[in-house]
């Protein structure tokens, strides 16, 4: 066997964790009764914050003028005195749908709002207008994790089933694989409030706004999530060489389903600060089965 010491390498990865997805939520609205939405509202914003929108409903047996809570952009909803909360709704995502940062529609009582462009938005909330919001898709999108503590670590396990027979005792004659287990450990040095959020949001955490008009986005650890699937919060994480031109993916380590479990928050003053967070890898149903889990090799070509 020849050897060479062109196959002998360190390899320092930059690690892009993230897909591109458009925030999608719900808005699900109440009726009129007797002018009570009159005056009332709550806000929307579009996707990385960009603008902040605050929707007021003027009946048409009301009085009220915009609430001008101040900090953001007033839509006015004009509604009919007594209207069901499907013509509310129909009112509501007709507004909405005219603005170049949202597309909505109407199903009944529900608006469905979606994002124009991709990316994690805080979430719409209500001040005092009595509807339910929901976010049914987070927006994310594709970001270099930065600096990175120590090594990218990734262990692959096979659950292995014996095969054994009568007539040869406790010997194994082979094993049947029965499923795989793939986890990868990164130490994330970066630690800006995004970095943190994504973490939080995508790692069965939340993001809440309190209600009024002065309330800021703050995001922890919850119990809304629990019981849920946690699929939906997985997204694609690459791993990329540093000695390769962005465009050079030969080399790409690239896990499709990535969800992120949070290990640990350090606080100290003679330390840099750290989050150590372990993924867990899901398989992508929409790949090919050969290669669901993971890819070494250009992931940008047509998987399925």
């Amino acid at each position: 066997m020849s050897s060479t010491v062109s196959n002998v390498k360190i390899e320092p990865m930059s690690v892009t964790w993230g897909s591109d997805v458009a925030q999608v939520q719900t808005i699900t609205c109440v009726a009129d009764a007797t002018d009570s939405l009159d005056g009332k509202y709550f806000y929307l914003y579009t996707a990385l914050n960009a603008a902040k929108y605050h929707f007021w409903f003027n009946t048409s047996g009301g009085s009220a003028a915009d609430p001008n809570p101040g900090g953001s952009t007033a839509e006015a909803v004009a509604l009919t005195t007594n209207d069901t909360a499907s013509a509310v709704a129909t009112a509501l995502a007709a507004v909405i749908d005219g603005l170049a940062g949202f597309t909505a529609s109407a199903s009944g009582a529900v608006v469905t709002v979606t994002n124009a462009a991709v990316g994690y938005s805080t979430a719409g909330f209500d001040v005092n207008s009595g509807f339910s919001f929901a976010v049914s898709t987070m927006g994310n999108s594709a970001i270099d994790i930065g600096l990175i503590d120590g090594a990218v670590e990734t262990s692959f396990k096979e659950s292995l089933v014996d095969v054994k027979a009568n007539q040869s005792g406790n010997n194994v004659l082979s094993q049947i694989r029965a499923g795989k287990e793939v986890e990868i450990s990164v130490n994330f040095m970066e630690t800006s409030v995004s970095q943190l959020r994504k973490l939080f949001t995508q790692g069965g955490g939340n993001a809440y706004t309190p209600a009024g008009a002065n309330g800021t986005e703050v995001f922890g650890w919850g119990e809304a999530n629990d019981f849920t699937q946690t699929l939906v919060q997985a997204s694609k994480l690459v791993l990329h060489p540093v000695a390769l031109g962005s465009s050079d993916h030969s080399r790409d380590m690239t896990f499709f389903k990535a969800y992120p479990m949070l290990d640990k928050l350090s606080f100290a003053g003679d330390k840099t600060m750290t989050v150590p967070v372990k993924f867990k890898i899901y398989p992508d149903q929409s790949s090919n089965s050969k290669i669901r889990y993971c890819v070494y090799g250009d992931s940008t070509q047509t998987m399925t």
